[in-house]
């Protein structure tokens, strides 16, 4: 069913189909008196992410999660200045294009509940709205996943990012922001983005990004080295190299 708006560019007409979980966009072109659908572009977002957190990102007001669970994405917003969590798992939209994928919901007046998107783009970019306004008061940590080996990761790989505070060596290391991405028909150099309040780092602490790469689950890839970011003269952009798990 072809429920979602139509736009004509190109001499295409371009149609999105609203199902329960996503958007798919379709392009038809005219041919006489006949309408043919295109093939779709590959999009390697469409591949389905094992549950879990699929984008753990923080700003000075907010902090927002999407997860999977039962192969349905949801949200998690809370609400640092009121000490609120605006949103607790609620269910999700998520629309996938060839430009990357983006999570929504559209909000509830009547419940108090502001609508938020959180889009990631094929690089790795994420923009994050919420009430439609556009939250610019965020750092981010970016860069590109890779390894030595000269073979190819199956197109159902997830690659797992995070930044993480590593100053506390007698306690389990703090998540301050996290990306999960499947392959597709895309291979290494991966690149990511990890948004976090500036607000929460402490220049006399150490931080880091890790990454891993899991196929069915199972770990093949991890980093070994420690790729330091943000303080004490480390960068924000920097090159994860991750290698074979022993198995």
């Amino acid at each position: 069913m072809l429920n979602g708006p139509t736009a004509i560019e190109n001499q295409r007409i371009n149609v999105a189909q609203l199902t329960q979980t996503e958007v798919i966009n379709r392009s038809f072109v005219t041919d006489g008196g006949s309408l043919s659908e295109l093939a779709q572009l590959p999009s390697p977002e469409r591949a389905e992410l094992p549950d879990g957190t699929v984008v753990f990102s923080q700003t000075p007001t907010y902090a927002v999660r999407v997860f999977t669970r039962d192969g349905q994405p949801y949200i998690n917003l809370f609400n640092r200045a009121s000490g609120r969590q605006e949103l607790n798992g609620v269910r999700a939209i998520a629309a996938s294009s060839v430009e990357g994928i983006a999570f929504s919901y559209a909000g509830s007046t009547s419940e108090g509940r502001p609508s938020v998107q959180v889009n990631v783009a094929a690089n790795g970019a994420q923009t994050i709205e919420v009430n439609d306004a556009v939250q610019t008061n965020s750092a981010s940590v970016t860069g590109t996943v890779t390894y030595l080996p000269r073979i190819a990761m199956p197109p159902n790989a997830v690659l797992e990012v995070s930044l993480i505070d590593v100053s506390r060596a007698d306690a389990p290391a703090v998540t301050l922001a996290s990306q999960s991405m499947v392959f597709g028909d895309r291979q290494v150099p991966l690149p990511f983005e990890l948004v976090y309040n500036p607000d929460q780092i402490d220049p006399r602490l150490s931080y880091a990004v890790q990454a891993r790469i899991l196929v069915d689950g199972e770990l093949r890839f991890i980093n070994t080295s420690r790729f330091a970011v943000i303080t004490q003269g480390n960068p924000t952009s920097v090159e994860v190299r991750v290698d074979p798990v022993s198995r």
